[in-house]
């Protein structure tokens, strides 16, 4: 899996425009069906509310980089958010050593233990 990060700024005061925009536009991805995308996040900076991060998860690097090269990206995704930025922000990839979703593990041991054993016997 990788994880792509994106961090940067956005022009001050601007954050609730510009996450109308961001769900507005981004949801087109689920709607879209875009190969590969498993999630994502965006997270607004606690110690600066002009700073946040972008994350998506993806399948692999061929799936999220024909996502990154799509006009449907370019267009439909980035160039509604473009008036926001204050062109302060990098990308990283992330390819994903360690999983722990503790969400799957809650979940698990929370169903009814099978034949009269507890969770994790």
């Amino acid at each position: 899996m990788i994880l792509r990060l994106s961090i940067g700024k956005i022009k001050p005061g601007t954050l609730p425009d510009y996450e109308r925009a961001y769900k507005a536009n981004v949801a087109k991805t689920k709607r879209r069906g875009v190969k590969g995308l498993l999630a994502r996040w965006f997270a607004e900076d606690v110690g600066d509310p002009n700073s946040g991060i972008a994350v998506s998860l993806w399948d692999n690097e061929t799936n999220m980089r024909a996502y990154e090269n799509s006009d449907f990206f370019k267009k439909e995704i980035l160039l509604p958010l473009q008036p926001y930025f204050v062109n302060q922000f990098t990308t990283t990839y992330c390819q994903v050593r360690i999983n722990e979703d503790y969400r799957t593990l809650r979940a698990a041991a929370a169903k009814p233990a099978a034949r009269g054993r507890a969770p994790g016997d």
